[in-house]
C-alpha cells in the first residue's frame, strides 16, 4: 500500500474533505488497511514518516504539523486495534512497534507541544505491549519505562495510568485468560510469583522506584512553581498528573509504600500549599484514596492514626471551596470508617471517634453547602450507629462503652439548626412553591448568578440539601425523641418575646424542628404527642403566642401547617373555653393572611383550612366556632366569585367547599348549605340560558358541579337531613340538565359523574328514579372516559340491583355499540390491538356486574334479546383473554342459571343453549387445552374452577344433552385423558374441577 496514498486518505478521511466528493475513496482505503492481516506494519510505516509530510495536504483542513499528529494517532490507534485483537503475533514486530512508539513519545518537537490525545494513545499502546509481554519476554519494561521518568513525565505518568486502564481496572467482557494475565503482571510489579507466593520486601520491587519517581517530578513541578512563574502552569498540570496516578495505584500496592515518608511528605506538602492551580486538590484525592483503602479493621485504625489527620484536618484552613470540598469528603470517609469500626468493637474507636465526629460537625456547618453535604454520608451513618448502641444498651449491653453517642446529639442538633436558617432578608418567589414543599433559595450576591438557568441549578441543590438536613433530623428524633424535643425546647426559649418580632431565620428554623418531629416519630412513640407532656406544652405555647401576627408570611404559613399537623393536641385539651379560643384564633389568622397573601399563598391557605377542619374532627369543634369557620368560608368564596378576575384556582376552591360542607354539620342547618348552593345553581341557570359558544359554557358550568360534589364530600349518608337532602336533589337534576344539553363536553362529564357518586352514597333510593335520565347521555357521548362511566354503571348495580333493570334494558345494547364504535381504525396494528383489548375487557367487566346483581332478566327482554347472540359472541370471545376469561365464564355460568326461570320466548331458550354446547362450552375447553393455559398458574386456576362450575350447572339444566357433549369431548381430548373426561357424567359435583385437572395435565 502506498504510504503517501495511505497518508492522505486519513487526512482527508479527518478533515471529511475528500476532493471526489464524500469520503469513499478515503474509506475504502482505510477499510482495507483495518482488514488486512499486516494492516499494522503499514501503520508501523506511516509512523516513520510522520514528520514528513511538510506542508497540509492539499484538500486537508490543517498545517502540516497538525496533519501530522492526526496520522500519527490513526496510526497509534489502529496499532492498537491489532494488538488488543491479537493478531500481532511476532514478538519481533511487537518489539519493533514499542521502539518506534517510545521513540515517537521522546523525540523532540518543534513549535507546539504534541497534543495531549496523540501522547495518550502512546501511552495506550505501550500498556497493551506491557500487557502482552511482561513479565515472561519482556522483564525490562519497567526499567525502559522508568529511563524517561524525569526527561519525558508527562508520558511517563500517562503510561503509568494506561496500565491501571489495561490491567487493573475490572471489566466483565474480561476473559478468565485476560483475569489471569492481569493478576501475573500486578503480581510481578509487586515482586510476587508462583516460585516466591509470599509478598516480598516492597523495597526490593520495582514500586518504591515508580513511586519515588512520582515524588520526584512532584518535587520539581513544585520547585519550578516557586522558582520559575513562566514554568509554572506546565508544572502544575505535571503535579496533578502525579498525584492522579499515584491515587490509581493506592488500592493493590503495599501500605508501606505509600507511607513512606518520602511520598507522605509530598502529599501533605502539597496540601498545606494553598496552591490555587489543583495540585492541592489532587494530593486530597490520594489522601482519600488511602483512607478508603481495603484492609483488615485494626490495620485501619492504626493508618488513620498514623496518619494523623484529626490534628492536620483541625488545624487546615483553606479559601478555595474546591478544596474544602476535598478535605469534607476525607473528614466523611474517615468518620464512615470509624463509626463501622465502633459498631463492631465499641472500644476500639471510642476515643478517636469521638474528636472525629466534633471534625465532622465543623465541616456540616461549613458555609457552603458545596462542602457540607460531603459529610451527609457520616451523619447518616451516625443515626445508625447510635440505634446501634441504643438496642445494645436496651439489650443489656456494655453501658460503659468509651463513647457515648447521645453525647455529641446537641452538638449535631445545634448544627443542624443552624444549617436549616435562611439568610436574613430572604425573599421567596412568589410563583415557587413555600418552604414545605419546594425551597426557592436566592443568592446574596446577584452577581454570582451567570444565568437563569444557574440560578435555577443553584435552587435545586440547596433543595436537596435542606431535604438532606430534615432526613437526618428525622432518624435523630427516631432513636431520641426525648433528647431532640429538649432541644426543640431550648431553640424556643433562645427566642426572643414576642414572637412576632423575632427574626425569621431562626425562629423559621426552630418552627421547622417543630413541625418535622412527627416525621421521625415510630409508631409506638405517638404518645409523646397529645398526652399533655413536653410536646403538647411546647405547641400550646406556640399556638398562644402572636407568631401569627409575624410580618414575614412564609413563616405564618409554617406555623399554620404546625396548626394543622398537629391538631390532636387541640383536641385533647381540657379546657374548652381555652381550645376554643385558640382554634378561633387559629381561624382568624387564616382569613387575615388570605386577604394579604398572593396566588400560591391563597392556594396553600385553601388547602390549610380543610386540613384543620379534618384535623379537629367532630369533636374538636363547638357549634359557636364551626359557626364562625364556616362564615369565614363563605366570605371568601363570595369575595372570589365577586372579584373581576379569579383569586383561586378552581381546584383550591374546592377546598373550601369540602371544608363548608363539614363545618356545615356541625355548625348550621339548610340555610348555610342554601347559601353556598343556590349562587352555584344561579350562575349555572345563567350561563345555560345565556349567550356563548358549547365549549366556554362547558368549562364553566363543570367548575360549578365540581363545587357541589366537593360541598358533598363534607356529608355522610347517616348526617343528611331531610332539607339537605333535598338540596342536593335540586343540584341533582341541575346537572342532568347540564349533561342533555353539554353532553359532548368532557369536563361536564367527568364532573357530572362526580356528583352523581356523591348523590348514590347520600341520597340512595332517591337517586333511582333519575338512572335513566343521566345514563342516556353519559352513555351516548363517552369517549376515553368509557372506564368512568362503566365504574358508574357498575356501583349502580352494586347498590342498587334488580331495581336498575329496567333502565339497563335500555343501556346494555347501547352501551355494547358506544364501545363498538370507540374501537380504534387509525394508529399502529400494536396499538390497535391493544386499544381494542381494552374496550373488550371493558365491555364484560359491565355485563358481569349487570348478571351478578339481579339483572339477568335484562337479557332475555324484548329490547335486548336481538342483540343477545352479539353479547354471547363477545363473551365467548373473550376467553382467549387470559386477565378476562374468568369474569366471561362467571358470565356464562349466571346466564344459563337464570335462562330457565326468565327467558319467556321458548325459541330465545333453544337459541342460548345451542350457542352454549355449540360455542361457549367449546370454546372454554379450546382455551384450557392451549399451550397458554398452565394449571399451577392462579389467573388460570381460578378460571379452571369457574369453568367446572359452569359444567354442573349445565348438567343440572341440560343433563341429557351434556352427556353427548362429554363424549364428542373425550375424543377431541385424546384417548388417555378423554377416559378421564369421561368421568364427568356420573361424578359428584365437586369432583369436576380434579376432574377437568387432571384431563389438563400434560
Amino acid at each position: 500500500m502506498d504510504i503517501e496514498a495511505l497518508r492522505s486518505a486519513v487526512i482527508l478521511s479527518f478533515y471529511n474533505a475528500d476532493p471526489c466528493g464524500g469520503s469513499t475513496r478515503s474509506s475504502t482505503i482505510l477499510d482495507k488497511l483495518r482488514m488486512s492481516e499486516d494492516g499494522y506494519m503499514h501503520c508501523i510505516n506511516l509512523l516513520n514518516t510522520s514528520g514528513q509530510g511538510g506542508v497540509g495536504t492539499k484538500g486537508g483542513g490543517g498545517s502540516g504539523q497538525e496533519e501530522n499528529h492526526v496520522v500519527e494517532f490513526f496510526a497509534l490507534s489502529t496499532i492498537a486495534h491489532f494488538l488488543n485483537a491479537g493478531k500481532v503475533n511476532s514478538f519481533e514486530h511487537r518489539q519493533t512497534i514499542r521502539e518506534i512508539t517510545l521513540s515517537l513519545g521522546v523525540a523532540p518537537h518543534i513549535g507546539a507541544p504534541r497534543p495531549p490525545f496523540v501522547t495518550a494513545k502512546i501511552a495506550h499502546v505501550f500498556a497493551i505491549l506491557v500487557k502482552r509481554d511482561y513479565p515472561e519476554r519482556w522483564g525490562h519494561a519497567f526499567e525502559e519505562l522508568l529511563s524517561i521518568s524525569m526527561s519525558h513525565p508527562e508520558l511517563f505518568l500517562r503510561i503509568l495510568g494506561a496500565l491501571v486502564d489495561e490491567v487493573v481496572d475490572f471489566s466483565a467482557d474480561l476473559s478468565r485468560e485476560d483475569v489471569r494475565r492481569n493478576s501475573l503482571i500486578k503480581d510481578s510489579m509487586r515482586g510476587i510469583s508462583p516460585s516466591n507466593p509470599s509478598a516480598p520486601a516492597p523495597e526490593t520491587t520495582v514500586m518504591p522506584r515508580i513511586f519515588s519517581s512520582m515524588v520526584e517530578i512532584i518535587r520539581l513541578a513544585s520547585t519550578c512553581n516557586v522558582q520559575n512563574s513562566d514554568c509554572s502552569s506546565s508544572s502544575a498540570a505535571l503535579a496533578v498528573l502525579s498525584f492522579s496516578t499515584m491515587k490509581l495505584y493506592v488500592s493493590w500496592v503495599d501500605i508501606n509504600l505509600i507511607m513512606h515518608e518520602n511520598v507522605i511528605n509530598a502529599i501533605f506538602g502539597s496540601l498545606t500549599s494553598q496552591r490555587s492551580d489543583g495540585v492541592a486538590e489532587a494530593a486530597a484525592e490520594c489522601v482519600l484514596e488511602i483512607v478508603n483503602k481495603g484492609m483488615d479493621e485494626l490495620m485501619k485504625l492504626q493508618l488513620l492514626q498514623q496518619l494523623n489527620l484529626y490534628e492536620f484536618l483541625s488545624s487546615m484552613s483553606s479559601s478555595s471551596v474546591v478544596l474544602e470540598t476535598k478535605l469534607g469528603e476525607i473528614v466523611n470517609a474517615v468518620g464512615v470508617q470509624l463509626l463501622a469500626l465502633f459498631d463492631n468493637q465499641p472500644g476500639m474507636a471510642g476515643v478517636f471517634l469521638q474528636q472525629w465526629m466534633q471534625l465532622t460537625v465543623k465541616v456540616l456547618c461549613h458555609s457552603s453547602i458545596e462542602v457540607s453535604s460531603q459529610v451527609f454520608p457520616c451523619l447518616s451513618r451516625f443515626t445508625m450507629s447510635l440505634g446501634k448502641q441504643q438496642t445494645r444498651e436496651g439489650g443489656g449491653g456494655d453501658v460503659n462503652e468509651p463513647a457515648d453517642l447521645k453525647d455529641f446529639l446537641p452538638t449535631y442538633l445545634s448544627c443542624l439548626y443552624r444549617q436549616m436558617q435562611y439568610p436574613e432578608g430572604h425573599v421567596f418567589d412568589e410563583g415557587e412553591p413555600g418552604p414545605l414543599s419546594s425551597i426557592n433559595r436566592t443568592s446574596s450576591n446577584p452577581a454570582l448568578m451567570s444565568s437563569a438557568g444557574d440560578a435555577e441549578e443553584d435552587e435545586d441543590e440547596e433543595e436537596t440539601y435542606r431535604n438532606e438536613l430534615r432526613k437526618m433530623y428525622s432518624k435523630i428524633v427516631r432513636w431520641h425523641p426525648d433528647s431532640t424535643l429538649m432541644f426543640v425546647g431550648m431553640a424556643f426559649s433562645n427566642l426572643p418575646s414576642p414572637l412576632s418580632t423575632s427574626s425569621f431565620p431562626p425562629c423559621e428554623a426552630a418552627l421547622r424542628l417543630l413541625f418535622h418531629f412527627q416525621e421521625g416519630l415510630p409508631s409506638k412513640s405517638g404518645k409523646l404527642i397529645g398526652n399533655g407532656g413536653m410536646f403538647d406544652q411546647i405547641a400550646l405555647a406556640l399556638f398562644e403566642s402572636d407568631i401569627d401576627k409575624h410580618q414575614h408570611i412564609e413563616l405564618v404559613i409554617l406555623y399554620l401547617d404546625i396548626c394543622v399537623r398537629y391538631g390532636k393536641v387541640l383536641i385533647g385539651m381540657k379546657d374548652l373555653t381555652r381550645r376554643d379560643s385558640l382554634i378561633g384564633k387559629i381561624f382568624e389568622c387564616i382569613g387575615r393572611t388570605m386577604e394579604g397573601g398572593g396566588g400560591r399563598i391563597r392556594s396553600r391557605l385553601c388547602y390549610l383550612i380543610l386540613r384543620f377542619v379534618k384535623a379537629l374532627g367532630g369533636g374538636g369543634l363547638s357549634t359557636s366556632v364551626a359557626e364562625c369557620a364556616l362564615r369565614m368560608v363563605l366570605g371568601i368564596i363570595t369575595t372570589n366569585t365577586q372579584a373581576r378576575y379569579s383569586l383561586i384556582y378552581a381546584d383550591d376552591q374546592n377546598y373550601l367547599f369540602e371544608c363548608a360542607g363539614l363545618l356545615n354539620n356541625k355548625g348550621g342547618g339548610v340555610g348555610n348549605l342554601s347559601l353556598f348552593t343556590s349562587p352555584l345553581l344561579a350562575k349555572m341557570r345563567e350561563v345555560m340560558e345565556g349567550q356563548g359558544e358549547k365549549g366556554e359554557k362547558g368549562a364553566f358550568v363543570s367548575v360549578l358541579i365540581a363545587s357541589i360534589a366537593s360541598l358533598s364530600k363534607g356529608f355522610s349518608k347517616n348526617d343528611v337531613g331531610e332539607e339537605s337532602r333535598a338540596v342536593f336533589l335540586q343540584a341533582l337534576q341541575a346537572a342532568i340538565q347540564v349533561l342533555h344539553l353539554l353532553g359532548e363536553d368532557e369536563g361536564v362529564r367527568n364532573k357530572s359523574m362526580v356528583l352523581i357518586h356523591r348523590m348514590v352514597l347520600l341520597l340512595g333510593d332517591e337517586v333511582l328514579p333519575f338512572v335513566g335520565s343521566f345514563l342516556g347521555p353519559l352513555v351516548t357521548n363517552c369517549e376515553k372516559d368509557v372506564i368512568e362511566v362503566v365504574q358508574l354503571m357498575n356501583q349502580l348495580l352494586i347498590r342498587f340491583g334488580g331495581r336498575v333493570g329496567e333502565c339497563m334494558e335500555s343501556i346494555v345494547l347501547g352501551f355494547m355499540v358506544r364501545c363498538e364504535e370507540l374501537a380504534p381504525v387509525d394508529g399502529s396494528r400494536s396499538q390497535i390491538v391493544v386499544e381494542s383489548l381494552s374496550l373488550h375487557k371493558i365491555q364484560i367487566l359491565f355485563l358481569q356486574h349487570v348478571v351478578s346483581n339481579e339483572c339477568i332478566p335484562v337479557f332475555f327482554s324484548p329490547k335486548v334479546t336481538p342483540g343477545l347472540e352479539g353479547i354471547l359472541d363477545l363473551v365467548t370471545r373473550g376467553m382467549e383473554i387470559k386477565e378476562g376469561a374468568r369474569s366471561c365464564v362467571i358470565f356464562m355460568t349466571k346466564m344459563c342459571e337464570g335462562v330457565e326461570g326468565w327467558a319467556r320466548d321458548g325459541k330465545v331458550k333453544e337459541a342460548f343453549w345451542d350457542f352454549v354446547f355449540n360455542r361457549a362450552l367449546v370454546q372454554l375447553w379450546r382455551v384450557m387445552m392451549g399451550e397458554a393455559f398452565n394449571v399451577k398458574d392462579a389467573q388460570c386456576v381460578r378460571t379452571l374452577g369457574e369453568g367446572a362450575r359452569l359444567m354442573v350447572v349445565v348438567r343440572a339444566c341440560r343433563g341429557e344433552r351434556f352427556m353427548g357433549f362429554v363424549d364428542a369431548l373425550s375424543g377431541f381430548v385424546g384417548d388417555i385423558k378423554g377416559r378421564e373426561v369421561i368421568r364427568m357424567k356420573g361424578a359428584k359435583d365437586g369432583e369436576f374441577k380434579d376432574i377437568i385437572k387432571s384431563a389438563l395435565v400434560r
